[in-house]
């Protein structure tokens, strides 16, 4: 194994001394062995979380955890947009990141072309079993990108210099390559709306309904639980949530989720049922808040299972066939008792949802080019 390993980044270095620095070139590596597992963790840092230094906090985990070993015949490879604007693909290793490639930045890091460039790279020079993506920067579910940058701070995925991708475009891009899990290293992302729109991306997803503190999770701790032959995603978001809930104060904030994406075609079918036969919740009901915002004009993310339950006129079975459906689609889901300090969280079901109403257009913040719209929340009106 060793051996390997040595013989193909000494071809490697050679490759890249005579090979291709930016994207007109093609890639050329040497023959590399086969995986158990490749990790590609995609951090684009070129912005406020780069600025403050979360990303080479984060960088440094991963090397510790690679000192420390990972399972035998895994790979980790990062690439890395950076405040400095250099966009690099680099494999983590004991010694620190290797770099395998470097981009033109003149292509924004989280354009759908950079994407796919990277991942294809990242297949290429790390061959492997499974393969299994980290999504690390600025996220706010599935409000797409405002037209106006200087209006809003809300995002989809991803900042790259103040660039964004919304939640389609995303799903589009990823669908294509298809991973057995997605870790959202990133706030909002356990949403109904985004990973139903994301489904066909990856058989799993972890993330946070609500607002991630910006240190995420510990590399060194979680790496080996993803990389081991079973990955262990409970483990993961548990140990992301323990991180968070032994602080006191304002930082004991967050709330962590394990979602079988394969499961939410019929947690769909089972809420347009309800969307079609039930009474929406009166006027006097009070949603469970997943941001800071105490008011509902300017609050998009609420808990699924506590609006689904405020609904009146349901079908005893239907009701239980849908949390059925939830209860097999999240399989691991727990939050501290406020979010940061102000919001409590009494009800966490692992899912946000966004709640439509008369008097909220179907078109905010592009909602109506959901596929949860479409299939889903559409059936309300």
């Amino acid at each position: 194994m060793h051996t390997l390993r040595i013989l193909f980044f000494i071809g490697l270095i050679a490759t890249l001394i005579t090979g291709c620095s930016d994207d007109d070139k093609p890639v050329v590596p040497p023959e590399a062995p086969t995986a158990t597992r490749t990790l590609l963790i995609y951090m684009a840092s070129n912005n406020s979380l780069g600025r403050e230094g979360y990303d080479q906090r984060d960088i440094d985990e991963m090397i510790r955890g690679a000192k420390a070993g990972f399972p035998d015949n895994s790979r980790v490879l990062l690439f890395h947009a950076a405040t400095d604007k250099s966009q690099t693909l680099n494999e983590v290793t004991s010694d620190g990141l290797v770099t395998l490639r470097t981009y033109d930045n003149t292509t924004s890091a989280i354009s759908p072309e950079r994407i796919n460039t990277v991942i294809s790279d990242s297949r290429t020079l790390a061959p492997a079993d499974d393969y299994a993506l980290v999504l690390w920067s600025h996220a706010n579910g599935w409000l797409a990108p405002p037209e106006d940058k200087n209006a809003s701070q809300q995002r989809s995925f991803g900042d790259d210099g103040g660039k964004q991708i919304s939640i389609p475009d995303l799903a589009a891009t990823l669908e294509p390559w298809k991973f057995s899990f997605i870790y959202f290293d990133c706030c909002y992302m356990a949403n109904i709306e985004s990973l139903y729109e994301m489904r066909h991306c990856a058989n799993w997803a972890i993330g946070s309904a609500i607002e991630l503190p910006a240190n995420g999770m510990d590399y060194s701790i979680n790496l080996p639980l993803l990389l081991a032959s079973t990955p262990d995603l409970i483990g993961a978001a548990e140990a992301t949530f323990n991180i968070y809930d032994s602080k006191t104060g304002m930082m004991r904030t967050c709330a962590m989720s394990v979602v079988n994406l394969n499961a939410l075609d019929d947690l769909a079918q089972a809420t347009r049922q309800v969307y079609q036969q039930a009474s929406s919740p009166g006027a006097d009901y009070h949603p469970q808040h997943f941001t800071l915002s105490s008011t509902g004009s300017s609050c998009f993310l609420f808990d699924l299972a506590h609006y689904i339950d405020a609904h009146s006129n349901i079908d005893s079975e239907l009701l239980a066939r849908w949390h059925e459906a939830l209860n097999n689609a999240v399989v691991y889901h727990k939050s501290t008792p406020y979010l940061w300090s102000t919001i409590p969280l009494d009800a966490h079901c692992g899912l946000s949802t966004f709640i439509l109403n008369t008097n909220v257009s179907s078109s905010t913040h592009g909602y109506d080019t959901l596929q949860w719209w479409t299939d889903v929340a559409s059936a309300k009106f």
